[in-house]
């Protein structure tokens, strides 16, 4: 089966600071990460009054100031909005999210659709597109949404880009 990919809205974000659990993945551990979601469910509780908060899965390159890389291995966060001068304290960690230009895919579906949508963006419209990566974090965005909707929730992939010379 194909996945249709949506055209990707170009916008330009301040920055923003995210703070939750995170560790080491490349392509072959990244079937970990649900992992980290699932603790975060628990110590963060980001679920109030049947509403579930905005999170963010922040995908960093372990070499500083590099693009990242889809094949090489990458530091993932899982976790939600925060104050720039919140105190973060172990076992969290915290990721500021650079302003600039983004190139913003949305989707509706399961999260199980995600990994999927995720490599159809770095694989097949990175590549044939006039964008490239900056070194700024790549990220994925989970939408509030009230639990219990019938409808399936949004999920969004934040490329930071500029344009190919």
């Amino acid at each position: 089966m194909v996945f249709i990919l949506p055209s990707p809205e170009i916008v330009d974000m301040t920055e923003l600071t995210i703070v939750g659990l995170g560790g080491e993945y490349c392509l072959e551990t990244r079937d970990e990460i649900p992992r980290l979601w699932w603790q975060l469910q628990s110590e963060r509780h980001p679920i109030q009054q049947g509403v579930r908060a905005t999170t963010y899965g922040v995908f960093q390159n372990v070499s500083a100031d590099a693009p990242f890389a889809y094949y090489g291995r990458f530091f993932y966060l899982a976790g939600v909005a925060a104050g720039k001068d919140e105190v973060v304290r172990r076992p969290y960690y915290s990721a500021v999210l650079k302003g600039g230009r983004y190139a913003v895919f949305r989707f509706t579906g399961s999260y199980s659709e995600m990994t999927r949508a995720f490599d159809t963006v770095m694989l097949r419209w990175l590549p044939e597109s006039e964008w490239k990566l900056d070194s700024r974090e790549v990220f994925e965005r989970y939408p509030s949404y009230r639990i219990g909707d019938k409808d399936l929730p949004m999920f969004e992939v934040w490329l930071p880009v500029s344009e190919k010379a």
